[in-house]
């Protein structure tokens, strides 16, 4: 996972001087690269990455009395995961990847106005996008860990379907499953 050490790697950067724009294009950057590669973790990269997208442009949270202590919990993490990266340790990776989510859901049951969690949130929103990418409803619900029913009732209430082509064609769909099936 070359890309995702470069692509994380900005992704703490921009949440450590608070860059919201920033976040939300490296979100779409690992939705690209989950489309491609099928890796579980450009999922919970990308969720992580529109969460803290939304978490910092909400003034609520981030003037929260427990806003800072949960920043640097998170830069904390951010920065273990890296480490574990840098040492081809995935296991370790994907365990510091499990606590930030974990974090930021319970900063958000602690600070969020919704009873929905901003990562459910996150997981829907990224699997519409791979819905709009050419994707089944099915895959891109279980490629980015979202509820097929939830999935559907955002996409029934979006115009996605009106708005333009697929940005990859039946071919393009057949290669890179036929890739995946020749990883396995």
């Amino acid at each position: 996972m070359p890309e995702a050490a470069f692509y994380f790697k900005k992704l703490r950067m921009g949440f450590e001087r608070g860059e919201t724009r920033e976040l939300r294009e490296i979100g779409n950057t690992f939705i690209q690269l989950l489309s491609r590669t099928g890796e579980k973790q450009y999922s919970e990269l990308a969720a992580i990455s529109y969460s803290l997208h939304k978490m910092l442009s909400k003034v609520h949270f981030i003037e929260e009395p427990g806003w800072q202590k949960t920043r640097k919990e998170i830069i904390a993490l951010m920065q273990s995961a890296q480490t574990n990266l840098k040492k081809n340790d995935l296991k370790g990776f994907d365990s510091a990847l499990a606590e930030m989510v974990l974090r930021i859901s319970q900063a958000d049951s602690e600070m969020g106005n919704y009873s929905t969690g901003i990562i459910d949130k996150a997981r829907v929103k990224n699997a519409s996008s791979l819905y709009g990418m050419g994707l089944s409803l099915a895959r891109a619900a279980e490629l980015a860990g979202a509820d097929k029913k939830d999935l559907s009732n955002y996409i029934g209430g979006t115009k996605m379907h009106d708005e333009g082509t697929p940005a990859f064609s039946i071919s393009t769909r057949l290669e890179q499953l036929k890739r995946l099936v020749a990883k396995k």
